[in-house]
């Protein structure tokens, strides 16, 4: 019986969330690149930011997305871009936090759930309280 113990787990689950950062990085190019994005050193483009940086802003972005409760690949790139989009300290906004936190929903279905438990007011007042310090590891 074949056996696979937890750190060999940890290798491969290492593994697919570096892949995935890889691809969420080349979608945020694709789409946004030439966007104005709101970015640590400001608002610019993404296509400007040297690749590393990206990848580590994309990182910190799952690790936040992943403390949801978020797993699939879909939910992450969404609430990935919404950080660049919005800001990156978008879900500490009341309102998208309560969707992002609500135990009555599935784990999964809390970032579609923003968009009818939400208003306009939430995302603008969420745009508006961004910040840069954000961005950071909150393991630093």
């Amino acid at each position: 019986m074949l056996r696979i113990r937890a750190e060999q787990m940890e290798a491969f689950r290492a593994e697919r969330e570096a892949a995935l950062a890889v691809e969420l990085a080349a979608y945020l190019r694709k789409v946004h690149g030439a966007e104005i994005l709101r970015l640590p050193q400001g608002d610019q483009r993404l296509e400007a930011l040297p690749e590393d940086q990206l990848q580590a802003l994309v990182r910190e972005g799952l690790i936040r997305a992943r403390a949801y409760g978020l797993q699939s690949a879909a939910s992450c790139y969404a609430f990935v871009t919404l950080m660049f989009v919005v800001a990156p300290n978008f879900d500490a906004q009341p309102n998208i936090q309560k969707v992002l936190k609500d135990p009555a929903l599935w784990d999964e279905y809390r970032i579609d759930w923003l968009w009818y438990r939400t208003e306009g007011s939430d995302w603008e007042e969420a745009r508006k309280a961004y910040d840069s310090r954000a961005w950071q590891s909150t393991d630093e």
